[in-house]
């Protein structure tokens, strides 16, 4: 599937990526394992992308985009279709909340 622009066309997503980083919807059993209630597996992510530039890191669960539990691929896709640009995502990471800030391609 070739890339598509969503919202400001800033943040790329396609199948199973956006901004970068590959993701896996997580199963209610994988939830568990993490320790979360929902969210969005990151299993990739490609150098010199928002993802990579916010810090995201392979292992990462995704649950939050700004305000907005993330429960599935398509969700974090469509929350991020609705933000503007500097959005905060909230993840987990080895146990512990982070949030990072994703920037639109080119951004700072």
């Amino acid at each position: 599937t070739a890339p598509r622009p969503l919202g400001n066309g800033a943040i790329l997503v396609q199948q199973n990526r956006a901004a970068g980083a590959k993701l896996l919807d997580m199963s209610p059993e994988m939830a568990e394992v993490f320790d979360v209630d929902g969210g969005v597996l990151v299993t990739e992510v490609l150098t010199g992308t928002p993802a990579a530039r916010a810090g995201i890191k392979p292992g990462d669960v995704i649950v939050r985009v700004d305000q907005i539990a993330v429960r599935s691929i398509e969700g974090l896709q469509l929350a991020l279709s609705r933000a503007g640009s500097g959005i905060p995502l909230t993840l987990m990471r080895r146990g512990v909340t982070r949030t990072v800030l994703l920037r639109e391609v080119g951004g700072r």
